[in-house]
């Protein structure tokens, strides 16, 4: 999984994550992503699931993680 999310990021960048809660509405799906050292530089994860998260030295500058 973590290969498969890090080539998404790189192919296609937060549009690659993978999306959509149980309602249908877009959100990024990061559960137990391993992120460590990832460029997530102006990411729209508004309303995202971070839980378990690994985001250790993860660029966020000017992520919305609201």
């Amino acid at each position: 999984m973590r290969d498969e999310l890090a080539t998404r990021l790189v192919e296609k960048g937060t549009e690659g994550l993978p999306t959509a809660d149980l309602l249908g509405r877009r959100r990024a799906d990061l559960i137990g992503a391993w992120l460590q050292g990832a460029d997530l530089d102006n990411a729209q994860l508004e309303g995202g699931n971070l839980i378990r998260a690994q985001l250790q030295k993860a660029d966020l500058q000017g992520a919305q993680l609201q």
